[in-house]
């Protein structure tokens, strides 16, 4: 019974094969299976390098395999690694994340190191460079070991110091003075510290403003384009229309000042006229009243088209030679003359 099963096996195999040589495949062509199982979600993690990161690394976090890489791209001079996270693992905002190598010439894989503040990452989140690292790989390794080696930049410190001494000698005070100024600078730049932390938050809510607005001001300057085209078709005519100004000025300026001292006299002679009628205003107002009564009963008296009547005046002399001399010309009782 096991001859059977290993040899129906083996038959299946070798159909297999050949109907994928019958196809045209080949066994780069077979999908290799995930190292995680059950769903997944991805996640995006930015790196400065990517050490030759392999498609389908593991992902590891606590010695455990729990994603794997499914892409690898380059993006704004950073390399994008997209990760296949178990849904079993839930990652804040504050973690980190490393890509290490199994042995000094080892394959790379990425190893997560969890953070303990902010939000759970989701669908799409990503973890910029702020958040990332790269392990030190064979090429730094080997550059380290020639330097030590062979002595590299180690050589030239002895010359770096002896010119320091050259540099330093008849300057002391000079250098001393510097560096108590360099000490007063930074210590007031860590004075205004909060100032500039404010600063920078009313900068990042100011963008953030003009990010929400900017179809309010892309409208806007669309619409001061046009504006500016209207009147770039107008300027000649502006132009035309502020030389007649410029013209009326030069011919109004010398005709004000001719006229000017005519029309300050006019005034104060209109003055004492206004002066005059306000402080006649009781009089005359009297005198309006009664030619409007006078009026009003003669139409009740006499209807008709022609009227004949007499009408008397009573004259004050005292009161004429009074309005002659300036005086108050209203008239007191026991003072008034007839004349018919």
């Amino acid at each position: 019974m096991i001859r059977l099963r290993s040899y129906a096996a083996a038959a299946a195999l070798l159909g297999t094969a050949g109907l994928a040589s019958g196809c045209g495949l080949d066994l780069q062509d077979v999908p290799l299976p995930h190292l995680v199982s059950g769903p997944t979600y991805q996640i995006t993690v930015e790196f400065a390098d990517a050490l030759n990161l392999p498609v389908d690394a593991p992902v590891k976090l606590d010695g455990a395999t729990v994603g794997e890489v499914r892409e690898v791209t380059a993006g704004d001079y950073v390399a994008e690694v997209d990760l296949a996270l178990s849904e079993a693992v839930r990652l804040r905002s504050s973690s980190r994340a490393e890509i290490r190598l199994t042995a000094p010439m080892g394959t790379a894989f990425v190893q997560l190191l969890p953070g303990r503040k902010g939000r759970l990452l989701g669908e799409g989140d990503t973890l910029t460079t702020a958040a990332t690292s790269t392990a030190p790989d064979v090429t730094d390794l080997l550059a380290s070991l020639s330097t030590i080696v062979t002595g590299g930049s180690f050589r030239d410190v002895a010359t770096v110091i002896e010119e320091l001494n050259v540099a330093l000698t008849g300057n002391a005070g000079r250098v001393h003075s510097l560096l108590a100024r360099l000490d007063t600078a930074v210590t007031h730049m860590n004075d205004q510290f909060p100032a500039l932390d404010r600063l920078t938050v009313a900068l990042d809510r100011l963008t953030d403003r003009l990010a929400e607005d900017l179809p309010t001001i892309t409208a806007s300057m669309t619409e001061l384009t046009d504006l500016v085209d209207v009147l770039d078709r107008q300027r000649e005519r502006m132009m035309t229309t502020l030389e007649a100004i410029t013209r009326f000025g030069s011919v109004a300026t010398p005709f004000t000042a001719s006229v000017r001292d005519d029309a300050v006299g006019a005034l104060a002679d209109l003055r004492t006229v206004l002066t005059s009628l306000v402080g006649s205003r009781d009089d005359i107002t009297g005198l309006l009243n009664g030619l409007a009564a006078f009026a009003k009963g003669s139409d009740a008296a006499t209807p008709g088209d022609f009227v004949n009547f007499d009408l008397t005046f009573l004259l004050d002399l005292d009161a004429l030679t009074q309005l002659s001399s300036g005086d108050d010309p209203r008239v007191r009782p026991g003072q008034q003359g007839g004349a018919r």
